[in-house]
C-alpha cells in the first residue's frame, strides 16, 4: 500500500526460547503485503487473524523444548520457556528504510503510539478505523 511514496504492510513476528545454549531459540516473521486489489485494511485483518491463530497455537502447545511456557515474573532460565508474538504495521520510506510500529503484543505505551500512527495512515487512505479487544 502506497501513500506519498511511502509503502505499508503488516508483519507478525514470533519468538520462542528457553535461554539455554543447547536449546536454540526459534523466530519467524510472516509478512502481509498487498496483492491485487487488497487494501491496507484487508492486510490488517489477515495479519490480525494470523496473530490470533499464532497466539492460540502457542498457548495450546504449552511450551518449547519440553519446558512449559511461564510468565516473565516466574521465569528461570533452563526451567521454563518464553515466547512473544507481535503484530506490526511496517512503514517503508521512499529511501527503502523500514520502520516497525507494533500495534499488538508490546507494552501499552508502544502500542498506543503505533496505533495512533496506524489511525493517521488509515485516515489518509480513507479507510475505516479499527478497534482492538482486550488482549489484542
Amino acid at each position: 500500500m502506497q501513500q506519498t511514496g511511502t509503502e505499508y504492510y503488516y508483519a507478525v513476528s514470533f519468538f520462542m526460547t528457553t535461554f539455554k545454549k543447547e536449546q536454540p531459540s526459534f523466530s519467524h516473521t510472516e509478512e502481509f503485503k498487498a496483492e491485487s486489489g487488497e487494501t491496507l485494511l484487508d492486510l490488517h485483518n489477515k495479519a490480525l487473524a494470523y496473530y490470533k491463530k499464532t497466539v492460540e497455537t502457542l498457548e495450546q502447545r504449552g511450551g518449547y523444548h519440553n519446558l512449559p511456557f511461564v510468565a516473565a515474573s516466574d521465569f528461570t532460565p533452563g526451567e521454563g520457556a518464553a515466547h512473544s508474538v507481535t503484530l506490526s504495521l511496517i512503514e517503508v520510506a521512499p529511501d527503502g528504510e523500514e520502520y516497525a510500529h507494533p500495534i499488538v503484543g508490546e507494552d501499552e505505551e508502544v502500542t498506543t503510539e503505533s496505533r495512533e500512527i496506524q489511525a493517521m495512515v488509515f485516515r489518509d487512505l480513507n479507510l475505516s478505523s479499527v478497534t482492538y479487544e482486550a488482549g489484542a
